[in-house]
Formats: C-alpha cells, structure tokens, sequence
C-alpha cells in the first residue's frame, strides 16, 4: 500500500498488489494517480511505484526532470532504485544488492523446508514473514 503523506493525497490509501504499477502526474492520458494541473512541480508523467512481491522491494522510476520525493528526504532524478528490506535483521538497503550490507542475509534464500513459508510473503495484507526462528513438533515459529 502507498500512502500519501502531503499535499493533494495526504492520508489518501492506493493498494498496490504484486507486478501492478502506480503513475503518477498531471497527464489523465499517463498517470492514473493524477495531480491537479496547478501543481507545476509535478511533471505529466511524474513517476511510477511497482511492487514485486517475489523480491519484496517497491521499484520507484522518476520520468521528471525535478526528482521525485521519496522517503521525506531524498531526491532522486531519472533513474530506477529500489529499497530492499532485509528478512532477517529487518533494514533497508539498496535494492541492487543481494545481500544485506548490514546482516550478510541473502535475499532470495529459499525456506529451510519444504513446508515453510517463503521469507517475504505477507500474510493478511499486513504482516510479512522474515525467517524461521525454529521448528519441530510444535510447529513452525517465525520472525515478521
């Protein structure tokens, strides 16, 4: 899910499921999250958020030539980046990396056993599973 956090959208919910993308901007004919055309710091095709459930990070594309926003402090122009959140030690780090700098966890480790759940699935649309803490005949227990 994407929330607003200022402006027109503040407080505005857009859902966002797996491999869907989000444009936002001025243009009706390019963006389906659209701004006001008063608002010139924000360009027709302003950016676009997709989400890959598999790899858990939200892929953000500035199409602006002014940046884009993101995470209240940081600007980025013109190029693709991803936030990655470890499952194990639960950071964030740059997507484009593998493995955690913080951790050293692997970002697509497979589960231990057959029958335990993926590290990122989210269960309820709200928790996400990291890694097995243990398991045994009391079952399955997880970090999330």
């Amino acid at each position: 899910m994407i929330v607003g956090v200022a402006g027109a959208f503040k407080d505005a919910n857009f859902d966002i499921v797996d491999d869907e993308e989000i444009v936002l901007g001025r243009s009706a004919q390019e963006a389906n999250v659209i701004f006001g055309q008063l608002e010139t710091d924000v360009s027709r095709k302003h950016c676009s958020v997709r989400f890959d459930g598999r790899a858990n990070p939200y892929i953000v594309t500035d199409y602006s030539s002014s940046g884009t926003g993101y995470e209240r402090a940081r600007r980025y122009g013109g190029k693709e980046m991803t936030d990655r959140l470890c499952l194990s030690c639960m950071r964030k780090y740059d997507g484009q990396f593998g493995i955690c700098p913080y951790c050293g966890y692997a970002h697509n480790t497979p589960p231990e056993q057959a029958y335990h759940l993926t590290p990122g699935v989210i269960l309820q649309g709200k928790y996400i599973v990291e890694r097995v803490l243990g398991f045994g005949g009391f079952g399955v227990t997880y970090i999330g």
